[in-house]
């Protein structure tokens, strides 16, 4: 059962990836047809979302799920199995690809964020 969730969530996040990518080309596309010069404030946007998103999966993977190692460490051990033993490395792969996936939803979180408000100022709608 953790083999399907395993490549559900790999299959998950190159999903996201992908569209993460294509969200981006079809911004630098926009940025040059109509001289866009707010660009890269949105993809420092996306990237903090990303960031925010990965830090919030960490924290739960920690508290709630009482996860004993650091971060640098898990991402050690989920490729080192002749050290840590293979359980901790294949808990440690899941940690790591929940970060991940934390990481992913909340950058495809703010890129809906960020299209639906230029969409709303496009038309001019009032949001608050």
């Amino acid at each position: 059962m953790m083999f399907l969730y395993l490549i559900f969530t790999m299959l998950v996040g190159s999903i996201m990836i992908v569209g993460i990518l294509a969200m981006l080309i079809l911004g630098l596309l926009e940025r040059y047809r109509k001289k866009d010069n707010t660009f890269l404030p949105k993809v420092m946007t996306v990237a903090a979302g990303f960031i925010a998103g990965m830090v919030l999966a960490w924290i739960v993977a920690v508290f709630d799920m009482n996860w004993p190692l650091p971060f640098w460490e898990t991402v050690y051990a989920s490729g080192h199995s002749e050290l840590y033993g293979h359980a901790m490395e294949h808990s440690s792969e899941t940690i790591v690809l929940f970060v991940m996936f934390g990481g992913n939803i909340a950058a495809l979180v703010t890129l809906i964020s960020l299209w639906l408000t230029g969409v709303c100022r496009a038309r001019r709608i009032n949001i608050a």
